[in-house]
């Protein structure tokens, strides 16, 4: 396997995920803003059960399995973005913070 020798620098921003030295930018896909409409439904699903009731732990469940899904959407484009970035450059620089 070749190493590839180019470099690239990353600067890690709010309205981009990242943006690089080449001028390309990484959008952010907001996956919590498309999920927002079933979340809002199953919440307010889960306010008119009782507590302590079945059917407001099954409510629970499916607020849980929601967040769930909208967390492994971001994990999965995270590694698929890195993995792209990896494989494409041979050294990556990133931007520090100036109030660590």
């Amino acid at each position: 396997m070749e190493e590839n020798q180019e470099a690239i620098g990353i600067d890690l921003g709010l309205l981009h995920v990242a943006t690089l030295s080449t001028g390309e930018t990484i959008e952010n896909p907001c996956y919590l803003r498309h999920a927002e409409k079933k979340l809002e439904c199953l919440q307010q699903a889960l306010a008119r059960k009782k507590r302590g009731a079945h059917r407001r732990k099954k409510a629970v469940k499916a607020v849980g399995k929601a967040h769930r899904k909208v967390r492994n959407q971001r994990r999965d484009f995270l590694y698929k973005a890195s993995r792209k970035l990896v494989r494409t450059y041979g050294t990556m620089v990133f931007e520090l913070c100036g109030h660590l």
